[in-house]
């Protein structure tokens, strides 16, 4: 009787230390889920000025992620193409708008739109797919109920994760086909979708920890890469993809690249200094420079002080730029060199 008791007892403690662990886990995505930021920061004066014009004088292209800055996230535009850098605010909704991609040709822009006024980014259900043309005109709705869109190749549909399914929906007519149900072929929801011929590079979340790599919607067949990592994308042109790799790095990331069969991974960029926790990773088409957030050391996607760097590849680290100067929450930017 006693041995039985002792059974039980222990189980009850490993029961309590299984669920306190949880609590710690998944408590605070819980209350930012559900909870807004409170405010939405303050601008560096004259640093981002200045960095604009560093930027102007090596990149000869734009620049559009999501912000916070004005209170709400709307997506914003740097282009670098003139005599002077220009900044534009392209959205203005009480919406939460984020995840912009310009198209290949760099003549619209793809993001989501959350259907409620606060949506975290932890939560991939309440989200409408919206386009528009890249100087913020014509913005309309493309999908219902689709999470983190990108552009197929050729720019003629589009690419998204609604619930556990990847979808592929045409921008000529409408008409969607299912790619993977993820729910049921990979074992959880497969976000950040981005097709190359009939492969698909993806997250896939669901459970405490998820996974990544490419699935092949010929074979049937996932090629699953090492490690705790997300946000996977195709490198432009080549065999090979990026990545952020989590519990690794400075600041508790790091970009990292392989090839598409998995077996190699390799450090991209991992900054020293304050601002190395990196995030949203993303390559220009032409594979010469990469745009990406960190913050200095909070995860918390859509409210941690994330700034927005740039880096053309090839050249020394602390030749990085950083974009953004602003106690707000930067995320999700994409570039397109033209």
């Amino acid at each position: 009787m006693l041995r039985f008791r002792a059974v039980v007892a222990s189980v009850a403690v490993a029961g309590l230390a299984a669920a306190a662990a949880a609590a710690v886990h998944f408590g605070p995505r819980l209350y930012y889920r559900m909870v807004p930021p409170k405010q939405p920061g303050h601008a560096i004066v004259g640093q981002e000025a200045a960095a604009f014009g560093d930027a102007a004088r090596r990149f000869r292209g734009r620049i559009v992620w999501s912000s916070n800055r004005s209170g709400n996230h709307e997506i914003y535009l740097l282009d670098l193409r003139g005599a002077r850098p220009r900044v534009e605010r392209l959205t203005d909704d009480p919406h939460v708008d984020s995840f912009p991609r310009f198209s290949p040709d760099g003549s619209k822009i793809l993001f989501n739109r959350s259907r409620e006024t606060w949506v975290s980014d932890r939560d991939p259900e309440p989200w409408d797919v919206w386009i528009m043309d890249a100087d913020g005109r014509h913005a309309r709705p493309v999908a219902e109920l689709g999470f983190h869109a990108s552009f197929a190749p050729d720019g003629r549909s589009v690419v998204f994760a609604r619930a556990a399914q990847v979808v592929r929906r045409s921008l000529d007519d409408g008409t969607e086909e299912v790619l993977v149900d993820s729910g049921k072929v990979l074992g959880g929801w497969g976000h950040e979708p981005e097709l190359r011929d009939h492969r698909l590079a993806v997250t896939i979340r669901g459970a405490l920890y998820g996974g990544f790599g490419i699935y092949d919607a010929t074979t049937r067949k996932l090629t699953a890469f090492p490690g705790d990592s997300c946000q996977i994308a195709w490198w432009p042109g080549q065999e090979r993809l990026i990545w952020i790799e989590g519990h690794r790095g400075n600041g508790g990331t790091r970009v990292a690249w392989g090839p598409s069969d998995g077996r190699r991974v390799e450090t991209l960029i991992d900054l020293p200094g304050v601002y190395s926790h990196e995030y949203f990773p993303r390559l220009s088409r032409d594979g010469a420079w990469l745009a990406w957030a960190a913050s200095a050391g909070d995860h918390e996607p859509g409210r941690a002080d994330y700034e927005i760097f740039l880096w053309k590849l090839g050249e020394p680290w602390d030749h990085a730029l950083r974009l953004t100067h602003h106690t707000g929450n930067d995320q999700w930017p994409d570039l397109d060199p033209r």
